[in-house]
């Protein structure tokens, strides 16, 4: 846990072409959230999101997680297993989310722009306010 700390807290682009790969990871239950809460409602990079875009989390195992205020855009995360995880004002925008298991998950106010939810399980999910298009 606190190595992903480190991570959220350090500046976008602080470590170059670094990426975050928690491919197949078992982070049931993580929680990271910013500080900043988005009112605006744009899609811009904001200071303040915590910085994972690019982050490869394929088949990773993050039920019951908690995000928010979490940039993950243009992330992969083919297969990996969200069933009743919140993800409050996330910005999923053009992530690679095929196969993904959202049983129960909430997304409000999350932005899904151009993600890929191919084969996605939604049963349950709460899209209140989430961004679609």
């Amino acid at each position: 846990m606190a190595v992903i700390e480190v991570l959220a807290a350090r500046p976008s682009g602080r470590d170059g072409q670094a990426e975050i790969n928690w491919q197949g990871a078992d982070l049931r239950g993580l929680s990271l959230q910013s500080s900043y809460v988005n009112t605006s409602r744009d899609e811009s990079p904001v200071a303040g999101y915590l910085p994972f875009r690019f982050a490869n989390l394929t088949e990773a195992d993050l039920r019951h997680a908690y995000f928010l205020g979490v940039d993950l855009r243009n992330a992969l995360c083919v297969g990996v297993n969200l069933a009743h995880a919140e993800l409050p004002d996330v910005n999923l925008k053009d992530a690679q989310m095929g196969e993904v298991d959202l049983t129960s998950a909430v997304l409000e106010d999350t932005s899904l722009r151009g993600a890929n939810l191919s084969d996605a399980i939604l049963v349950g999910a709460n899209m209140t306010s989430a961004r679609l298009t």
